[in-house]
């Protein structure tokens, strides 16, 4: 038998450890830090010998304790023979955190491996976790991997365990599904020299070789030796030779090995393997929902953050200095918390304080990060005016019209006249400790408003809003619909230019909300416990619920608002905007939540802003937000990380939107963290909170959350055409709200910095690093256009990578850099400004 016939078992020492999961990181350390010990020892003693690390924060700390084992790692991954894989910060969850987090996970292990070990990781192995989205491909060839490992998310088409991934930008992956898990193998601690005993114990192993050979694609079969904090095994090296020398005519050969040597053993082969498209979700639908607070923490933080970088380069650019330290401190927090578990939620109680703590400490810091660098800007433009003016950062660089909402408690004057530098008169609406101004902003950078005090007036053109005696309910017009209001739900809602009503008047309302009960734990929506071993895509239809009929067992039925009594009033109404407040109660039995809606509608948009407040109590339920529609034969898209897809019904992990698009309207729903969109049955629904634990694994009482607060915002974005929306731009919107601050002895002026077109092209990051700007940006709609990007005093501009690490110039003209862009193409720019 020749050496292109044999079988190559590439044999994988690892070990999978959770940040925190059954433990906190402190409580998981010290048996972590001891396998690496153990890890270190037998690379030292045994030259045959591999072992690959997941995830750099454990190194990291590693080398905090132990500096002096630096030179053996540097000459261990040197040599081949340590590899780091994913060697990303921590192994997150790929679907709920942002593409940019994804990245910036990538830029701070790939640059600390550099760094310390003068190495880049080439594969990226996500052991466990719960989907893979299909703008993966694209966003981790950016972070300079080659090659996908993965378990969890085959979906049924897929009957190989090597293939080629392209992603919805064309980029392709060389990848290998793990059939058995990341612990494919588990080696003996004594391996016994008796042929007989060490029979029983290769068999086994035998055995399983040969269950791999039915998925595999090749000669060379991939077998991880791994399990959940699995020390080490001394016994390594002399099991691979025994089964390498029990086997007849070299059909097999067996090796200590990484991933690094499997998929250079499989390069050969690669233009063979199957090329594949498509998503790889849902699976476990309970994490999207599961101590919901997690997500809302990351998404709101995520865009904190962003904004605090963008504010930031701006003051660097002026002169000024650019907070490095705080912000690193901040995504370090950010990104230990994407790790899977965390994020996901199927945490202990005590890992979830930590974990919630942690946010906190983020929070103070990013906001003290965003605001102090807004309020030097501010200085820096202080011109002795003599006069007020409204002080707005817009952190998108997109020109957006907005209501602003400007803190007057310290002003306090009988009436407001605010203006812009050409004199326009900006409308507005007074309310209580609180000026609302409807303003166009441009791209992001600064714009100062004059802001005078005038003779009150009595508020002109104040939206027209019928409360009809008999049902309570509120007519409202806008500029663009007629809508029914009931309490805080929507009745009815019809677009005036064509007349159609988006609202299903067979099973209103919008923003019912559905009280279910849930018997899933963290994982599964509906049953319990898990079953650890799920390897595949697990779709759950999941509609909007029926009342069960006499002859159905178990109760599936809806408790839901619109049932309920509920108590209404009109708490805002004027010029620009009708806001609309409700009180009630869903009850089933003993579970009970009480919830408060608001319902905020604007004159000049085709929006509509929800805000819902609940108060849980009781265990093992669920509350979703509905929205029945009455379009007919759309399509479903989901935002996912830096692209969207189309899917089909049930829940998936969102980044923050879904949409269903027909040909007589659109409809959008864009959430912040809320991550589990389901469009069903021409229903949209909206996964606000859950009730669920883990008691059979560890103390998780917490996550019940009985008596636990939680506030939910939401969007409405509805066009009379699908060509009419600009779905990730309206999640930026949402997202990225405006800063606004009054401001003493400022002229009224237009300064924005940074400008790019089209609106379909997302800025993902704009940031210093080092002496340059990085900034971040994808296509967002699926298709080619040349993308211009104009920052003030733009010297000279690099396209690269993630890492920028290498560069091809690109010509600038004007301050401004033109690039074509294919769809769902994600670019980094290393940018040269004038200071």
């Amino acid at each position: 038998m020749t050496a292109e016939q044999a079988r190559h078992v590439h044999v994988i020492p690892a070990f999978h450890y959770d940040v925190a999961y059954l433990q906190t990181f402190q409580g998981y350390l010290p048996r972590s830090l001891e396998n690496l010990l153990t890890m270190v020892e037998l690379l030292r003693g045994d030259p045959s010998y591999t072992f690959v690390v997941e995830q750099v924060i454990l190194l990291e700390v590693l080398l905090q304790q132990r500096p002096e084992l630096l030179p053996d790692l540097r000459r261990f991954a040197e040599e081949g023979r340590l590899e780091i894989a994913c060697g990303m910060y921590v192994m997150p969850d790929v679907n709920m955190p942002a593409g940019e987090s994804l990245l910036r996970q990538a830029i701070r292990g790939q640059r600390w491996l550099e760094r310390r070990l003068g190495v880049r990781a080439r594969t990226c192995w996500i052991a466990d976790c719960w989907g893979h989205p299909p703008s993966l491909p694209g966003l981790l060839r950016h972070g300079g991997y080659e090659s996908y490992v993965f378990w969890r998310g085959k979906t049924d088409w897929l009957t190989t365990s090597e293939f080629r991934w392209r992603g919805i930008d064309g980029s392709v992956l060389t990848c290998h599904w793990t059939p058995f898990g990341y612990g494919a193998v588990h080696f003996p601690v004594e391996f016994p020299g008796e042929s007989a005993e060490q029979r029983a114990v290769l068999e086994p192993l035998r055995r399983r070789v040969t269950e791999l050979e039915t998925y595999s694609q090749s000669s060379h079969l991939c077998l991880p030796a791994s399990g959940d904090f699995l020390a080490p095994r001394r016994t390594t090296s002399a099991v691979i030779a025994a089964l390498g020398s029990g086997v007849d005519d070299g059909a097999v050969e067996y090796q200590c090995s990484t991933f690094a040597q499997f998929f250079a053993g499989l390069a050969t082969h690669i233009a063979e393997l199957p090329l594949v498209e498509g998503d790889f979700n849902p699976v476990f639908q309970g994490t999207y929902t599961s101590r919901v607070a997690l997500k809302q923490f990351n998404r709101r933080l995520e865009s904190a953050v962003l904004s605090a970088e963008r504010a930031a380069a701006l003051l660097w650019l002026d002169g000024g200095e650019y907070p490095s330290a705080q912000l690193d401190e901040v995504w370090r927090i950010i990104l230990t918390n994407q790790a899977h578990d965390i994020i996901s939620g199927t945490i202990i109680d005590e890992a979830y304080d930590e974990a919630i703590e942690l946010y906190r400490r983020a929070d103070t810091l990013v906001t003290r990060v965003l605001m102090d660098s807004v309020d030097r800007a501010q200085a820096r433009r202080v011109a002795g005016s003599g006069g007020m003016g409204v002080f707005v950062f817009n952190p998108l660089p997109v020109a957006r019209r907005e209501v602003l909402r400007l803190n007057t408690a310290a002003i306090n004057w009988s009436g407001y006249r605010v203006t812009t530098a050409t004199g326009e008169v900006l409308p507005i609406q007074r309310e209580e400790r609180m000026l609302l101004i409807e303003a166009e902003l441009p791209p992001l950078g600064y714009t100062v408003f004059r802001l005078q005090d005038a003779v009150p007036e009595e508020a002109a053109g104040i939206m027209d809003v019928h409360v009809e005696t008999a049902t309570g309910d509120c007519l409202v017009e806008t500029d663009f619909f007629s809508v029914r209001v009931r309490g805080g739900l929507i009745a009815s809602l019809v677009d005036r230019g064509s007349g159609v009503e988006m609202v299903d008047p067979s099973r209103p309302f919008w923003n019912d909300l559905v009280l279910q009960v849930d018997n899933g734990d963290l994982w599964l929506l509906n049953e319990s416990p898990l079953n650890g071993d799920v390897r595949t895509t697990t779709p759950v239809y999941d509609p909007y619920p029926v009342q069960p009929g006499p002859d159905d067992a178990v109760f599936r039925g809806p408790v839901a608002a619109h049932d309920q009594r509920t108590k209404s009033a009109i708490i805002e109404r004027g010029p620009l905007r009708v806001r609309l407040r409700a009180r009630g109660e869903l009850r089933y039995w003993q579970l009970r939540v009480e919830f408060v809606q608001e319902v905020t509608l604007y004159r000049r948009a085709r929006r509509i802003d929800f805000t819902t407040e609940l108060i849980s109590h009781g265990k093992h339920f669920r509350v979703r937000a509905a929205f029945p529609l009455a379009l007919r034969d759309g399509r479903s898209m989901h935002g996912i990380p830096m692209g969207m897809i189309e899917r089909g019904e049930g829940e998936f992990p969102t980044q923050g939107w879904g949409a269903y698009e027909a040909a007589n309207g659109a409809f959008q729903l864009v959430s912040r963290g809320l991550p589990g969109i389901n469009i069903t049955d021409r229903t949209v629904l909206l996964s606000l909170f859950r009730s669920a634990a883990m008691e059979y694994k560890g103390p998780s009482e917490g996550a019940f959350e009985d008596g636990v607060r939680h506030s939910a915002s939401y969007r409405v974005i509805v066009a009379a055409r699908a060509q009419g929306l600009n779905a990730p731009l309206a999640a930026e919107c949402f997202n990225f709200p405006p800063i606004v601050l009054a401001a003493a002895d400022i002229p009224a002026r237009v300064e924005p910095r940074v400008r790019l077109a089209p609106t379909t092209v997302i800025l993902d990051a704009f940031y210093r690093d080092g002496d340059t700007l990085t900034v971040r940006l994808h296509e967002a709609a699926g298709q080619s256009t040349m993308a211009q990007f104009w920052c003030a005093g733009l010297v000279s501009c690099e396209r690269t990578d993630a890492l920028t690490m290498d560069g091809a110039a690109l010509s600038v003209a004007n301050h401004t850099v033109k690039l074509p862009l294919g769809p769902f193409a994600i670019v980094t720019l290393r940018l040269a400004v004038a200071r």
